[in-house]
């Protein structure tokens, strides 16, 4: 009777040879995305729109293929284990896809500022969608789903995405069309902080006259409210020294 006595060197050759692959699957088709990348910088968004899909197609790729050799790695592994130990010891791994995610989001993040750049609202959503998916923070992705939502008469929305945080700190481009957009929706005190706002993140913003004119408003209103207060502080110490006077006055 013939028995099948598995090869432990050849094995273990094996589950290098998985890992290795596993290590050096392609996380990023970068020709694609540089090109893409370098098209777009020349406003030739159609034609950078066409590079970044290649490149999100070599990612998603990469991704099943690095999928696939883990679970052969995971199958040897544990092979391993038993030819070694007779028992089984092999912990399972999880494909690393950290670098394809972030690929993927920046990758969808571009392709989604293209098709803006070409009025391609309906699939400029999808990929900046898609981009925060793979990474809630990508740069620019909720600024321009901020500028569809407003284009779309969806003030409120789109202030909910120009105000996402850590982004809207940072921003000035966020800040003033927030308040482009409280502006629209009848909320003038709202619309000036948000572009005195926009102003301290970046001084070039003073050059416009709205911007200007809102923090002149905002600083005499402020200018107000502390001489109201001052002047109610006055009033309740006043009082207060009359309430003492009379006091004083009825012991005598």
């Amino acid at each position: 009777m013939l028995t099948f006595r598995p090869n432990l060197n050849l094995t273990i050759v094996f589950v290098l040879a998985t890992n290795l692959s596993l290590c050096l699957a392609p996380a990023f088709s970068k020709d694609s995305f540089d090109k893409g990348r370098e098209l777009q910088g020349r406003q030739r968004f159609s034609e950078a729109i066409v590079e970044y899909h290649k490149a999100l197609q070599a990612l998603e790729r990469s991704k099943s293929a690095r999928r696939a050799t883990t679970a052969v790695g995971n199958f040897l592994g544990k092979a391993t284990s038993i030819i070694t130990f007779g028992d089984y010891y092999h912990v399972s791994q999880k494909p690393n896809n950290n670098d394809i995610l972030d690929n993927l989001a920046v990758t969808n993040c571009n392709l989604g500022v293209c098709y803006f750049a070409v009025r391609n609202f309906v699939k400029a959503e999808y990929h900046l969608r898609q981009a925060l998916k793979y990474d809630f923070c990508v740069p620019h992705a909720h600024y321009y789903l901020g500028c569809i939502q407003s284009h779309r008469g969806n003030f409120k929305d789109a202030i909910s995405e120009f105000e996402q945080e850590p982004l809207s700190s940072r921003s000035a481009a966020c800040c003033f069309e927030s308040a482009v957009c409280y502006e629209k929706m009848g909320q003038p005190n709202e619309a000036r902080k948000s572009r005195k706002r926009a102003a301290e993140i970046d001084s070039s913003y003073l050059r416009l006259e709205s911007v200007r004119e809102s923090i002149a408003v905002l600083d005499s209103q402020d200018s107000q409210n502390r001489a109201q207060e001052k002047a109610a502080l006055d009033a309740l110490r006043a009082a207060e020294a009359e309430n003492f006077r009379r006091r004083m006055n009825q012991r005598h």
